[in-house]
């Protein structure tokens, strides 16, 4: 066991795995690391929590079985009867304070109820509830947030105001000039 003083108190210092993880079957994750690119087990790919399957001494976890939302993702590793894919915990090294070299050992998973309009691009949702309050205060984030959403009939606003409709400037100046150049 390391002595707490030697451990970072912010996690995105120790490797971005969370110091502990609370997770029971239906819990909704995030995947934390690209695992296997070229199926899909990527940064920010979410699933549902199946099983849990305890090691031996049942101090930890040596596994969880997910049920990805895009069911493409990792299709050959999911196992044929319930579509799931077992993830593995995940060791990755970091510098504690003092300079001391410390390792931790966790499911490279956080649950994940919601994400940030960042995190969502790219994505495109069936369903979304985006909330377009005082904390969109970038030029493109409704944007991006809005685009997201397959129809209109899947898309729910909640604490809409037209102060997070912006446009950067250097957008609209390069459209007058690409409109010029007609």
């Amino acid at each position: 066991m390391v002595p707490k003083n030697l451990v970072p108190t912010d996690d995105s210092v120790c490797g971005g795995l969370p110091h502990t993880l609370s997770l029971v079957p239906g819990t909704r994750v995030m995947l934390l690391r690209n695992i296997m690119t070229t199926e899909g087990l990527v940064n920010g790919a979410q699933g549902t929590i199946e099983t849990i399957v305890w090691s031996e001494s049942k101090k930890m976890p040596s596994g969880v079985y997910i049920k990805f939302d895009n069911p493409n993702v990792a299709k050959v590793l999911q196992t044929s009867d319930v579509n799931s894919v077992l993830l593995k915990p995940f060791t990755t090294k970091y510098f504690g304070t003092e300079g001391t070299e410390i390792q931790r050992t966790q499911l490279p998973l956080l649950p994940s109820w919601a994400i940030t309009i960042h995190k969502s691009q790219g994505m495109t949702v069936s369903h979304i509830i985006i909330d377009l309050g005082h904390k969109c205060t970038k030029p493109g984030q409704a944007y991006v947030a809005l685009s997201r959403a397959k129809s209109l009939t899947g898309l729910a606003l909640i604490d809409f105001t037209e102060k997070a409709i912006r446009t950067s400037k250097k957008v609209i100046s390069e459209m007058e000039r690409l409109k010029n150049l007609l």
